[in-house]
């Protein structure tokens, strides 16, 4: 029994190894997509109040829509952010255990 806990645990260390590596670059394409997401929103935020000044309601709705859409990408990226920490967190216990 104790060499297969101890086999079992062997074959989750490449499992641990792949996780922190997709986490690592989840999390860092989710940084430049945060900062990129908020040059965005200003410049949109410029443009939707320049479409409201002069009336073209249409376009400033559109723009709108473009910035939840944007919101929405960056709230799944995190969520998978979280998921992938967790994971590895809860493996690494487990191996080390």
């Amino acid at each position: 029994m104790f060499v297969l806990r101890i086999f079992g645990k062997m074959l989750l260390i490449p499992v641990w190894m792949l996780l922190g590596i997709a986490w690592l670059a989840v999390h860092l394409a989710l940084s430049i997509f945060g900062i990129l997401h908020g040059l965005w929103k200003v410049f949109l935020t410029l443009v939707i109040i320049l479409s409201l000044f002069f009336g073209m309601y249409q376009n400033a709705l559109i723009l709108m829509a473009a910035i939840g859409v944007t919101f929405l990408v960056l709230f799944a990226g995190t969520f998978i952010d979280v998921l992938l920490e967790e994971g590895r967190k809860r493996i690494g216990k487990s191996i080390l255990s």
